[in-house]
């Protein structure tokens, strides 16, 4: 298998990365950080890997996909490492800061990559064990780095769960394919202006910000939300992480062989969103470890089919000449809505708690979600050097 080193890099890199989810909040909550606090050091994270994602697509084309990914895990490392010895919430939003440089490159390599190797017809597969690799970091990540809190301090949990991030560059030295054209353009606005014209773009990014706005509300507040709301202990909240991500996970590889199936993917992604949308809304009416735990291994996997569609398609209609360039707009995206959801909602969550905010985002994501269904759709398009092959029927269909 091509692509087994890449899902192999892939699990380590959002292993180490989710274990800092957890870590990162319940850390600066300790050395004083308020609530809006906690959700906007998520934000300065997921805002910065947004801005970042477009260029390094650009130089991913450019000068190789391992290149990119050596330098962005060692960055996530130093910035790992750095937050662990800082004692200010403010060197945290630096630290932050640095690590979104770090997440922004590695997924937008890591999809480039992917897409080099795999044909169309199977693709969606392809995403799924992708995805499924993410979804065992995020599993395995915040279990053990719960886990280690029985024994360890937050700041020492942050430095043990960096080491996987060595196993991933030696990894990412020996398997990721390098593809690059050293004569690729730097310039930005020519192939993203390619990549987006038509009404398909358009739909998929409101339905792609419809997910990502509560995802992103969801993750960056949960790790709080179970300590405040819920009442659960570090471990249990890593427990709750990690069972979620398995439920998660266990649904992306079927969800990509449904989507290798079907043309027509909006209503399967505004439905799914909707659903998930609504379980935003009754969890922070829970208690306790269970209630949640069931209520998210139910309705999380709704979210995995919307991903799964959303990253298939904006591969299929990517120009083979320019690839990484559209998976940068696809990562840009995805980050500046997971950064949004707890920067527009944290204000709310201040004032009037979990369940005002997490209301709001439930609205807010619904609504973008029905949005995307009102949106023309046209035939995917394919440009190869300026050929145009004949439309295909289904508004998702290769």
């Amino acid at each position: 298998m091509r692509a087994l080193p890449i899902y192999l890099t892939t699990g380590l890199i959002f292993g180490a990365v989710s274990a800092r989810g957890l870590e990162i909040p319940l850390y600066a909550h300790q050395i004083g950080a308020s609530r809006g606090s906690v959700g906007l050091l998520f934000t300065s994270y997921m805002v910065t890997a947004a801005l970042v994602a477009v260029p390094s697509g650009v130089i991913t084309d450019r000068f190789g996909r391992m290149r990119t990914l050596i330098l962005a895990i060692s960055v996530a490392a130093a910035s790992q490492l750095a937050a662990s010895a800082s004692h200010q919430v403010a060197l945290l939003y630096v630290w932050q800061l640095v690590g979104g440089l770090s997440a922004g490159a590695s997924q937008t390599a890591l999809f480039a990559a992917l897409t080099d190797i795999v044909p169309s017809k199977d693709l969606g597969k392809a995403m799924g064990w992708l995805t499924l690799s993410m979804q065992t970091g995020f599993f395995l990540g915040p279990a053990i780095a719960g886990l280690l809190l029985a024994w360890l301090t937050l700041q020492q949990d942050l430095v043990v769960t960096a080491l996987p991030l060595g196993s991933a560059l030696l990894m990412s030295l020996r398997g990721v394919p390098d593809k690059r054209n050293p004569s690729a353009s730097m310039a930005l606005w020519g192939p993203v202006k390619n990549f987006a014209r038509g009404s398909t773009f358009w739909a998929l990014t409101a339905s792609l910000m419809a997910c990502t706005l509560l995802w992103g509300t969801f993750q960056a507040y949960l790790p709080l939300m179970g300590k405040e709301l819920f009442g659960l202990s570090g471990p249990m909240i890593g427990y709750l992480l990690g069972i979620v991500s398995v439920f998660n996970g266990a649904t992306r590889v079927p969800a990509g062989r449904m989507v290798d199936r079907l043309q027509s993917k909006i209503a399967l992604v505004s439905t799914c969103t909707v659903g998930f949308a609504i379980s935003v809304a009754v969890l922070p009416h829970l208690h306790g470890f269970w209630q949640p735990t069931v209520l998210l291994s139910l309705t999380v996997p709704l979210m995995a089919v919307s991903f799964v569609a959303i990253g298939v398609v904006f591969a299929q209609i990517a120009p083979d000449d320019s690839r990484g360039v559209a998976m940068g707009v696809y990562s840009a995206i995805l980050f500046l809505g997971l950064g949004l959801g707890p920067a527009l909602f944290a204000p709310v969550i201040q004032a009037s708690g979990y369940r005002s905010g997490f209301l709001l985002a439930a609205v807010a994501g619904a609504v973008l979600a029905v949005v995307a269904l009102g949106i023309r759709h046209e035939p995917l398009q394919r440009w190869r050097r300026g050929v145009v092959p004949p439309p295909i029927v289904g508004d998702y269909a290769d």
